[in-house]
């Protein structure tokens, strides 16, 4: 997952929680505070997905979540 905060400029202006596969992997992302504004934040999670459908959610806290690209790779069994 990447996202970088391109809008807001001050901490708590925009935070969410991300889930993959029903797994937080990232809770109260606040990228205004993590990595500051107009700056990259990455976040990498492996899953297993059974269903053949790759769920991601986004939860709003604050604001609407924002994200900038999915980087999806499949593991070699």
């Amino acid at each position: 997952v990447h996202a970088a905060e391109i809008y807001f400029e001050s901490a708590g202006r925009r935070v969410f929680d991300i889930s993959v596969e029903s797994k937080a992997i990232a809770s109260r992302v606040d990228l205004a505070r993590d990595v500051g504004p107009a700056h990259a934040w990455r976040r990498s999670v492996v899953v297993e997905v059974d269903d053949g459908i790759l769920d991601i959610e986004l939860e709003h806290r604050v604001e609407n979540p924002l994200i900038a690209a999915l980087e999806i790779e499949r593991l070699k069994s």
